[in-house]
């Protein structure tokens, strides 16, 4: 692709909605099949563990496949890559939903994890390499936003479907077909290049704001996904709310402060900078976390899973606005493939750490954990995100 000119206004605007289309299909995929999982689990006559495994069989082509699918594009071109993920995502899901026994349904869950391997990664390149400066920071939140969106959203529209069966909700994955067909008619044409050199990938890992940068991507899903997914439903089952659709509510409050926070990122950092927005944020995370200690019911769980969208809504897009800044434009999709990797190895790791310490320690621990890191990360990411300087054109 090649950066579009700011007085195409409709094109830059249709470019840019593809490119939230492709995020949110990506998200989707992984939120939407929680609500069926106790249906499949006795249609299929598995218990809740195996169910497990579509989920975390999903995301696991993300942490392996991303970044190979990162050089492939990057020799290849992102287009014809993107059509071919989309294609893969949608069959895949039909096969899910055709499945004659679990296993089938497993691997069919696995070939859809490949699909949506690198869909979030497109999406970003595509926001990257269609805007820049200011305004590309101000896409980079907004695609943040449509994930917190339709992180809430998807089990909403999952469960209206299972209505009618647990086969609907992965049904859902057929809207690939046609977001495949916009991208081949809305997507810009572009000429296939000669092969250039390999990406330096060496060099962009030696710089220091890229290593901060994916270090804090892992960072924030300790929060996110190590205790706000983990174990915030423990802490309401222990408060003595027990309702699977109180809890759903409190996960849908982190994920719409998200939706709403993220694309104000943009705007605030012209008030109080970088560093301003990325303490924030880790205030937000700190605050979180005592409320969780300290909540005296479980209502206080909002409270706390808001501020925790909140965090994550302010650093987030930090960290991506970060990485585009200081990646150079060849090979763009290869180096941004590294942010998407350790989105996945940030999601998979995280809950384990936080088990062992839950294991080891106590649910409180978990909480108190969180808020050590917290205040840890607030100098540093204030330091580290005031500093960094920023390319305004990739």
């Amino acid at each position: 692709m090649t950066t579009q000119s700011h007085r195409a206004v409709p094109a830059h605007q249709g470019i840019c909605y593809i490119a939230y289309a492709i995020t949110a299909i990506a998200v989707f995929g992984a939120s939407a099949v929680s609500p069926v999982l106790p249906d499949i689990g006795a249609a299929f006559g598995v218990d809740g563990g195996a169910t497990s495994y579509l989920v975390s069989l999903f995301i696991l082509p993300m942490v392996l496949l991303t970044l190979p699918i990162g050089y492939m594009t990057a020799r290849i071109s992102l287009k014809p890559m993107l059509i071919a993920s989309l294609i893969l995502y949608g069959f895949s899901g039909l096969a899910c939903a055709m499945a004659p026994s679990f296993e089938f349904l497993l691997g069919a869950r696995i070939l859809q994890g490949c699909g949506a391997a690198a869909l979030e990664l497109f999406g970003l390149v595509i926001l990257i390499e269609t805007a820049s400066g200011s305004e590309r920071d101000r896409v980079i939140g907004r695609n943040v936003g449509i994930i917190g969106l339709s992180t809430t959203l998807a089990p909403l529209i999952s469960g209206v479907l299972s209505l009618v069966s647990w086969q609907a909700s992965f049904l859902s994955a057929l809207v690939a077909f046609p977001l495949a067909y916009w991208v081949l008619r809305g997507l810009p044409k572009v000429e296939r290049k000669p092969a250039g050199p390999r990406p330096a990938l060496g060099s962009f890992l030696r710089q220091a704001p890229v290593q901060a940068a994916l270090f804090a991507t892992l960072v924030v899903f300790l929060f996110l996904f190590g205790i706000q997914i983990s174990f915030v439903p423990e802490r309401a089952a222990e408060l003595g709310l027990h309702s699977g659709l109180g809890i759903s509510l409190i996960s849908a409050s982190a994920a719409v402060a998200i939706g709403l926070v993220a694309p104000r990122v943009a705007p605030l950092m012209e008030g109080i900078g970088r560093g301003g927005v990325s303490l924030l944020g880790f205030c937000a995370y700190a605050a979180a976390c005592v409320v969780f200690i300290l909540a005296p019911g479980p209502w206080w769980l909002f409270a706390g899973a808001m501020l925790i969208g909140a965090g994550h809504g302010l650093i987030f897009p930090l960290i991506q606005m970060t990485l585009a800044g200081h990646a150079p434009a060849h090979g763009m999709v290869v180096f941004m493939a590294l942010n998407i990797t350790a989105i996945g190895v940030g999601q998979t790791l995280s809950p384990m750490l936080m088990s062992a310490v839950y294991t080891h320690a106590s649910l409180a621990s978990v909480f108190w954990l969180g808020l050590l890191v917290a205040l840890v990360m607030m100098p540093l990411s204030w330091v580290f995100f005031r500093r960094t300087a920023v390319v305004s054109d990739i």
